[in-house]
């Protein structure tokens, strides 16, 4: 996609007093005949609070989060060409670290608020300024930092306390403003960004991933020492399988640690944790075939209904249905979730 303009938002401090300033600026970027690269500043609007975020809302709007304020222009060629009208302007309880935008919704990532959505509605009245309203927030006040929707009403979010969320926003009108929390797990590092994309290797694209709700797209966060996670979105079933290998490994190794990066999460809201670290079912991996069939006959030895009153067998067969060795197919379905490029 070929992109006409750039929108940049900024924040400066006056050295002569103590004061915050932003502004935002919309430039464009082209190459001349000579093949030199030009870049020239379109608009620019300033601001008495540094800006945080800025994202294009529709075709002819921008919408920027400065200071405490979110802010919406529009571009109206009819009335003043060629300028950014203000239109509507919304009070938040922190600043937006990060605006997305699924029209009419406004997705704000919060500084101390974590996820707040946001609805603009066009007056009845024509010409009537936007009206803006506050739809829903996460239930907890988180200290915000990213947060991408992989599925429509479903938001992965993350904050400065290295923990990672899912959240829903259940359709049509409640009497709490809540987003419904679906998983909260924590990984090793404060999560900056968090993006879709596939991490797979292309000759291995089209290998089905029983369990994996979103089985052509895997979720990347950047940590902000570095680090990247991949996180991939799991079913009950997936869940279930993949947190018993996890359990009887922790139970026979005294390596385990509670605090891997996880590498898949689950979509149902369960009592069981509802997360699997992906670093702890590799170390399974590289034991192999005779070690988890030990540990199985080990623990369902001792435990013959198996956890939560589903045997192995069974919990491999709701996922993978009917057929073969549990042990090996069991195996499989890991190695083939933990496939990915190495970044």
């Amino acid at each position: 996609k070929t992109w006409k303009f750039v929108a940049i938002c900024t924040g400066s401090i006056n050295a002569s007093a103590p004061t915050l300033k932003g502004r935002v600026m919309i430039i464009s970027v082209w190459q001349n005949a000579s093949g030199r690269i030009e870049v020239k500043r379109r608009h620019q609007i300033p601001c008495d609070a540094p800006v945080y975020s800025v994202a294009p809302y529709g075709k002819q709007s921008i919408v920027y989060c400065a200071g405490n304020k979110l802010y919406m222009r529009r571009l109206n060629n009819d009335t003043h060409p060629k300028k950014l009208e203000e239109i509507a302007e919304f009070r938040l309880r922190s600043p937006a670290v990060q605006i997305t935008v699924n029209e009419p919704y406004i997705n704000c990532s919060c500084a101390s608020d974590s996820l707040c959505i946001i609805k603009f509605e066009e007056g009845k009245v024509p010409n009537n300024i936007i009206l803006s309203n506050s739809e829903c927030s996460d239930e907890i006040a988180r200290n915000g930092f990213s947060h991408y929707s992989p599925l429509e009403n479903f938001f992965i979010v993350s904050d400065k306390q290295y923990r990672i969320a899912g959240l829903w926003q259940p359709p049509g009108k409640r009497n709490t403003g809540s987003l419904t929390t679906i998983f909260d797990t924590e990984v090793t590092s404060s999560v900056s960004r968090l993006r879709g994309g596939s991490l797979r290797p292309p000759w291995r694209a089209n290998k089905p991933r029983p369990g994996v709700v979103l089985p052509d797209k895997d979720i990347i966060g950047s940590g902000v020492d570095g680090s990247i996670f991949q996180l991939t979105l799991l079913n009950i079933d997936a869940l279930r399988l993949l947190r018993y290998i996890q359990g009887i490994y922790s139970a026979q190794t005294e390596s385990y640690r509670y605090h891997y990066p996880p590498r898949a999460v689950a979509m149902e809201n369960t009592r069981l944790r509802a997360d699997v670290d992906g670093d702890t079912l590799f170390s399974v991996v590289n034991l192999g075939d005779k070690w988890l069939r030990e540990a199985v006959e080990n623990e369902e030895s001792e435990s013959p209904v198996g956890r939560g009153g589903v045997s192995f067998g069974e919990m491999v067969e709701n996922l993978l249905g009917p057929g073969g060795d549990a042990v090996t197919r069991a195996l499989d379905y890991v190695k083939c979730l933990l496939e990915g490029v190495v970044l």
